[in-house]
């Protein structure tokens, strides 16, 4: 006789499938709400292990409203779009000024909330986000600021976070370009900066997906690819990778990602 706790996990393991099954069943029923065709920049692929056939592609992103900065802000006043008042916008309670004694506290131990963010694929966006400083700290320093920039435009995401909103349909209004702009959940929180003054803005702290699983027989368009790395050092220089594939992405109604198409480039 099988034990009750045996049973009891057994389903709940055949439930919580089922569930999974009928979400994404609705994620994919209907016309989805954007399809847009990224390359192994934005979708990388870094193998699979080999008792494990399934391929995964990590969703690689530019988040110009980072919890943390990777650089310093220029000296001068830079704009940030996740502002204050877009904060509000989103749903987002200010209660206490950024100028106020206790504001960093509060507002770091504030949690995060769902929000919807719209992401363009090489776009105006794209071209702003080459303009803030971004050296290769991990590439060898010999390098001109002119050949690691070129590096950066060749090898970096295209895929930038431009705009948030409480709902994705006012982002879809704002973005009609429904195979450049794509819409995803995502979080997000209020962080007190004192750079270059003392302000709040937004963050987006993560996308609600950032894996995508790749199903049969898509997944063997990647049978003997390797890790993918857009660039490798040789010598004192940089050589820069010719991207290995394509994947098309459709976006459900439940606003998260699938793959639909996977074409070879090389």
């Amino acid at each position: 006789m099988k034990r009750p706790g045996l049973v009891i996990a057994m389903a709940v393991l055949v439930v919580s499938n089922a569930f999974v099954l009928i979400h994404v069943r609705s994620n994919r029923s209907g016309p989805p709400d954007s399809e847009i065709e990224l390359t192994a920049r934005e979708v990388r692929f870094y193998g699979s292990g080999r008792e494990d056939s399934s391929v995964t592609l990590m969703l690689t992103w530019q988040n110009p409203s980072a919890e943390y900065r990777y650089s310093p802000e220029p000296v001068q006043d830079a704009p940030v779009w996740f502002d204050a008042a877009k904060l509000k916008e989103a749903g987002f309670d200010l209660p206490v000024p950024a100028e106020a004694k206790d504001a960093e506290r509060h507002y770091r131990n504030a949690r995060s909330r769902e929000v919807f963010v719209a992401l363009e694929y090489d776009g105006p966006a794209w071209q702003e986000w080459l303009k803030r400083p971004g050296p290769l700290s991990y590439v060898t320093p010999t390098l001109s600021a002119d050949r690691q920039m070129e590096i950066r435009r060749e090898t970096d995401s295209r895929l930038v976070a431009m705009d948030v909103a409480s709902s994705a349909d006012a982002l879809r209004e704002k973005y009609p370009d429904r195979k450049r702009v794509i819409v995803l959940r995502g979080l997000a929180r209020v962080v007190r900066d004192d750079i270059p003054r003392v302000r709040l803005r937004g963050a987006i702290t993560k996308l609600a997906t950032d894996s995508i699983n790749v199903p049969q027989p898509l997944s063997r368009e990647f049978d003997g690819q390797g890790n993918y790395m857009p660039w490798t050092q040789n010598g004192g220089d940089i050589r820069i990778q010719p991207l290995p594939y394509s994947v098309t992405l459709a976006i459900g109604s439940h606003f998260e990602p699938w793959v639909k198409g996977v074409k070879r480039l090389r």
